[in-house]
Parts: structure tokens; C-alpha cells; sequence
């Protein structure tokens, strides 16, 4: 007998937490492993322990809400442009980084000191994709 669809759904948000704890591993630069859903709703998401969150659970939702209703209104520039590859928006306090893979947005945080993020970036697209094809 097959498996139900909370099943299933349980699966896939174990996978991907998985694989945020995955991203986690790549550099201790990294802050916060995350995906959200094209509506901006958490699926999974993991804070490295011992560091303190920057932004409340309010303004973290907002964030969230604003970063999915840009790329979903942006869909339309996929024709024109290509597919996203990444967005990195630098703060005084962080880089922020969203990835898109297969209909998911990943989510992180990383600490402004970081060395090369282009270095991180890639790095994690790997890790990404070693996760989705084990």
C-alpha cells in the first residue's frame, strides 16, 4: 500500500529540512538555513545554534512575504531574462541570500563578514542540489 498524502508531505518536509541542515554545514558564516513556499510560509528552517535571531517573528513573516510576492511577480521575466539563479542583498549586519530549485525557495542568512560569498554561494547550490538528487 502506497503512502497517504500526509505521509508524503511529512517526507518532503523531512527532506528538506534535511537538507537546510545540509546548507548549515557548508560554512559557520552561515546563520539561518530556510525554505519558504512561493506564498512566503516557512516549510523548514534552521537557526545555527548560539546565534542570537537579528529579526523578531513578525518582521521575519513580512520579510518572508515581501521576498516570495517578488519572485513570484517577477515569473513573467523568466521568458525574457532566463531563470534566477540567486538574490544577494547585502545589510551593515548580513547578507541575505535566496536561491530558487525546483519550485523552493531557499532562504539564509550569512554573517557580513564572510569571506567570498560567491565562494558560499556555490557552495551551497551544490549541497542543494546533492540533497534533492541523493
Amino acid at each position: 500500500m502506497g503512502k497517504t498524502p500526509v505521509e508524503k508531505w511529512n517526507d518532503k518536509i523531512a527532506s528538506i529540512r534535511s537538507t537546510c541542515q545540509a546548507i548549515l554545514e557548508v560554512s559557520d558564516d552561515i546563520r539561518y538555513a530556510g525554505v519558504i513556499n512561493e506564498y512566503g510560509r516557512t516549510m523548514a528552517g534552521i537557526l545555527r545554534p548560539g546565534v542570537t535571531p537579528i529579526l523578531d517573528s513578525k518582521q521575519t513573516r513580512d520579510e518572508f512575504f515581501i521576498v516570495a510576492s517578488m519572485l513570484r511577480m517577477r515569473r513573467e521575466l523568466v521568458r525574457s531574462v532566463g531563470n534566477l539563479d540567486h538574490i544577494t542583498m547585502q545589510y551593515n549586519q548580513i547578507y541575505i541570500v535566496v536561491l530558487q530549485h525546483e519550485g523552493l525557495y531557499y532562504y539564509l542568512s550569512v554573517d557580513v563578514n564572510v569571506e567570498n560569498i560567491s565562494k558560499l554561494i556555490l557552495r551551497v547550490k551544490e549541497s542543494i542540489q546533492a540533497g534533492v538528487n541523493p
